[in-house]
């Protein structure tokens, strides 16, 4: 589950190519071609932009693209969600493209290989101590939170917590100093809400711990 990677933005409905229309469609709007030049340009400036493209989650909510591409929400489009999505299908597919023939230069690579790396041994380390939070019957809390994070936005804030408070130190220490610490904070979160929703479906119990706690929250 904490592999799985962006693939799902890629497949929206291609309404735009990366910088102009086609067959009669509109370009993307001038911010965001202009932006997409500047990372075409000078792509060892915006290293972290290219990492989230293809590391994180859901990389349009990250603070370092949410704003660059704030315009694709500020349209007179008939259907501003369809026009949305296919604005950032356009701009993964671009900025994925980028991404590839970056990887061209060895210390973006070895940047790269340091980020795989550092997934394989949270992932490990999650797994391992999920099983001992299990046991010590302190997982609920953590699965209650991110089931009532009830957001995309809140999920990297439970994913950091779970880096803060349960993952062994140096490697806690790894994902803090990693250049794009969102993407694991992400994953972790989208993890752990996956988890306690199959729990919820589960178990009865559970499912009224969860009520009881969001109405004590006033959610």
């Amino acid at each position: 589950m904490y592999l799985r990677t962006a693939e799902g933005l890629g497949q929206v409905p291609m309404r735009y190519n990366p910088f102009a229309g086609t067959l009669g469609e509109p370009p993307l709007p001038p911010e965001i071609q202009k932006f997409l030049a500047r990372v075409k340009g000078n792509p060892q400036n915006y290293e972290a932009v290219l990492l989230i493209v293809h590391f994180h989650e859901e990389p349009f909510i990250s603070d370092r693209l949410r704003r660059a591409f704030s315009a694709s929400f500020e349209n007179d489009a008939k259907d501003p969600l369809e026009e949305a999505k296919a604005i950032q299908g356009a701009v993964t597919q671009a900025l994925e493209g980028i991404y590839k023939k970056h990887l061209r230069d060895n210390r973006f690579s070895q940047l790269v290989k340091k980020e795989q790396q550092l997934i394989s041994e949270v992932v490990k380390a999650f797994q391992k101590r999920i099983k001992e939070l299990e046991t010590k019957g302190w997982l609920e809390p953590l699965l209650i939170d991110a089931l009532l994070a009830d957001d995309p936005l809140g999920l990297p804030a439970v994913g950091r917590a779970f880096v803060l408070s349960s993952l062994p130190d140096e490697i806690a220490e790894e994902v803090l100093n990693s250049r794009v610490p969102e993407t694991h904070y992400m994953r972790l979160g989208k993890v752990l809400l996956l988890m306690a929703e199959q729990r919820k479906n589960a178990n009865p119990v559970f499912k009224e711990r969860i009520e009881k706690e969001r109405k004590k929250r006033g959610q």
